[in-house]
């Protein structure tokens, strides 16, 4: 009598258990989705809680080939919500033949505490299938259902690397010029600055100890276009943005040898 009076309080307890703590998938015919070699494809399922209090919930799937996982396998669940959405990234291989089969499995175990130390004592389970039929698909192809989140981020890391550079060369750029226009107007590294600087012959000395790279940076040129247009004619001055270091040093003595005649 006893044993009968449990059986018969279990069997009424159980359809309220799982009518309070469930799972609700999406209708597919016979169960089993049809996709082709290569697709990617989210497969969505809502867990609902109608209890009067909040659960959390363990998530674990299994599928052969290891074509399925879950994007999401442990979170909370309020009381009474019925549209927890959980998310399974299904990728079919390329090299899939078609007509071949896999199967996925997915399980919810609803617990007391975030540790799991205290369960419900239920395990929801659900399956599904999956059929290969159809072409490969297209490396650069993108259909409704697949997932294109990895695709995005990647993006978005490869534009943040790009930037980083970028301005990590912008800063390296302003450093190098400023390092060089300091080095050129340090009295230690000459006999004269470029400010102090004479005659055309002390600003060619100042031209040869700097490479045609260093003289490309616009803070150096703007130094000896300042100094060339105090010592010389405007014409040379002028000439000086059309001419290269080696041009500009032919040309100062050049200017050099016609004085002297």
């Amino acid at each position: 009598m006893i044993i009968f009076f449990s059986i018969s309080l279990m069997m009424l307890i159980l359809p309220y258990m799982t009518y309070a703590f469930g799972i609700s998938t999406p209708y597919i015919k016979d169960d089993t989705l049809q996709l082709r070699p290569g697709e990617e494809y989210t497969y969505e399922f809502t867990v609902q809680n109608g209890e009067d209090q909040d659960y959390y919930v363990t998530l674990e799937c299994n599928s052969t080939g290891d074509i399925a996982e879950l994007t999401e396998t442990h979170r909370m669940i309020p009381q009474q919500t019925y549209n927890n959405t959980f998310k399974i990234l299904i990728r079919v291989p390329r090299d899939t033949v078609q007509g071949e089969r896999y199967s996925i499995t997915y399980s919810a175990r609803p617990q007391i505490n975030e540790s799991g130390s205290v369960t419900m004592g239920v395990e929801i389970r659900r399956g599904l299938n999956v059929e290969i039929g159809g072409e490969v698909v297209p490396i650069t192809q993108k259909d409704a259902g697949r997932s294109s989140q990895p695709d995005d981020t990647k993006k978005y890391l490869m534009i943040m690397v790009l930037f980083i550079i970028a301005a990590l060369v912008i800063m390296l750029i302003g450093k190098t010029s400023k390092s060089i226009a300091s080095r050129i107007g340090d009295k230690k590294q000459t006999d004269y600055t470029i400010s102090q600087a004479m005659s055309l012959e002390e600003v060619k000395t100042l031209l040869m100890k700097i490479s045609d790279k260093e003289f490309e940076f616009p803070e150096i040129r703007k130094l000896f276009k300042e100094k060339l247009t105090e010592l010389s004619s405007k014409r040379t001055a002028k000439s000086i943005h059309e001419m290269s270091r080696k041009e500009l040093i032919e040309a100062i003595e050049k200017f050099g040898k016609e004085n002297k005649k």
